[in-house]
C-alpha cells in the first residue's frame, strides 16, 4: 500500500449517542495516519441497516449488544458465521465456523482483521419484583 492512497466510506448512525460520533471520527483521524482517507456517512438507523443489508458500504460502525443471540459466542456466529442472515459482509472461514470458544472466535477475526472491536460494556438488567416465573434477577455481560 506505500504511495498508494486508499478512500473508504463508513457508515454510522451517530443520532443522540455521542460515543458513536467520537468512535467514528477517531477512527478516520487514526486512519489518516496510515494512508486511508475515511469519509463518515451519519445515516439514520433505516439508512444503515439497509446498507448493511445489501452488503453496501466498505466499513460500519455499528452499536450492537448480544442479547438477541444469548451469548458473545452466538452473536460472532451470527455475525460471522458462514451461511447466517446477519452475516452481511459474506466472511467464511472454516476455522472460525469450528471455533470452540469465544476466544478462538476472536483470534480468527483478528488475524483476519475482519472486525475492529472497540469494547464491551458492562451492561445490567435488574428486577426487583418477580417476571413471569422468575424472581428478582440481575443479569450482566462480563467486560472482557
Amino acid at each position: 500500500m506505500a504511495g498508494r492512497k486508499v478512500n473508504v466510506n463508513l457508515y454510522y448512525c451517530g443520532g443522540t449517542r455521542q460515543e458513536l460520533q467520537t468512535l467514528a471520527e477517531s477512527t478516520q483521524a487514526q486512519a489518516a495516519l496510515v494512508g486511508i482517507k475515511v469519509k463518515l456517512h451519519n445515516v439514520g438507523y433505516e439508512k444503515l441497516i439497509d446498507v448493511s443489508n445489501k452488503g453496501q458500504y466498505d466499513l460500519i460502525l455499528s452499536s450492537a449488544t448480544n442479547i438477541q443471540s444469548g451469548s458473545v459466542e452466538n452473536f460472532f456466529k451470527m455475525n460471522f458465521g458462514t451461511g447466517y442472515l446477519e452475516n452481511t459482509t459474506g466472511y467464511s472461514n472454516k476455522a472460525f465456523d469450528n471455533a470452540k470458544s469465544y476466544q478462538e472466535m476472536q483470534d480468527i477475526i483478528d488475524r483476519d482483521c475482519l472486525a475492529v472491536v472497540y469494547g464491551y460494556p458492562v451492561r445490567n438488567v435488574v428486577s426487583r419484583i418477580p417476571i413471569g416465573k422468575l424472581g428478582p434477577i440481575d443479569f450482566y455481560y462480563p467486560e472482557f
